[in-house]
């Protein structure tokens, strides 16, 4: 059954994160998926295994917001995305193997996220795509990319420009300024397969494309900074304007698929 994302995200809006967390159990029991939760010190990630290993690509969101903020695109939209792709995965009846996190205490630190690389470890994953503000816009980025990008990055590109939701292949940024995600959780270990996903409007990929080139000429960080703070989407960002109202179900259904298809693309996960 095709869950309406708005709706279901509606339902998290200024919710403590242990409402969100239960809200992921409860779909999650209700299809009769399997997960675990991992309990560190001050918090609790949520984990789902499809297929067997011995190698996962991993796919990732966080279920806390930040405290002023209703917590719909930032980051309900990356758990809605979450959710879909497990449930595509098991109406394609895929092989692959995968590993989806809904990480907890992301906004206080990346703790949820650092807790799992540092007492579990990266070694059962083979690349990592983190999702922060996925909940509405045609365009994406791709951050924080390097020089060499890696195989999924590649991937993600090519699959981005054959989608026929995405209005243009999506972007890479070297850095997102002054943010973080929790892919920096996985790349501060040393693992190098680890990418940030977020969907933006048209007027926001046009400024992305214009950070680059500013950047790129030796800006330095408070003009960049300056320039980021004035996009669209940071007018919601962290705010009570982050509600289920900006929600779209198309960029979530989107956003999912082009993942799972970029996945099923790579050989030897």
């Amino acid at each position: 059954m095709e869950t309406n994302w708005k709706e279901w995200i509606k339902y998290l809006d200024f919710k403590s994160t242990t409402s969100r967390r239960n809200k992921v159990i409860k779909w999650l029991i209700e299809r009769n998926v399997e997960f675990t939760l991992h309990h560190y010190k001050t918090g609790t990630n949520v984990i789902v295994k499809l297929g067997e290993g011995p190698k996962y690509f991993a796919i990732s969101s966080h279920l806390d917001r930040v405290r002023e903020s209703g917590g719909a695109n930032d980051n309900a939209s990356a758990m809605a995305v979450c959710l879909h792709v497990i449930d595509e995965y098991l109406t394609r009846k895929d092989d692959r193997s995968l590993m989806i996190f809904f990480f907890d205490e992301e906004e206080t630190g990346l703790k949820g996220s650092r807790a799992y690389v540092n007492e579990i470890g990266t070694e059962q994953i083979n690349s990592l795509i983190n999702m922060e503000l996925v909940g509405n816009g045609e365009y994406g980025i791709l951050w924080p990319v390097k020089k060499h990008s890696s195989l999924i990055v590649q991937q993600l590109l090519q699959t981005s420009h054959e989608d026929q939701f995405f209005k243009a292949p999506f972007l890479l940024m070297p850095d997102f300024p002054l943010y973080y995600s929790d892919a920096d959780a996985f790349l501060e270990s040393g693992f190098k397969n680890a990418i940030t996903i977020t969907c933006l409007s048209k007027n926001d990929f046009e400024l992305a494309k214009r950070y680059i080139e500013i950047k790129e000429n030796g800006a330095d960080d408070n003009e960049l900074y300056s320039m980021i703070s004035r996009a669209e989407i940071m007018q919601y960002y962290h705010s009570k304007l982050d509600n289920s109202g900006m929600i779209n179900n198309l960029t979530i259904y989107s956003t999912a698929n082009l993942i799972l298809d970029s996945v099923i693309l790579i050989k030897n996960l």
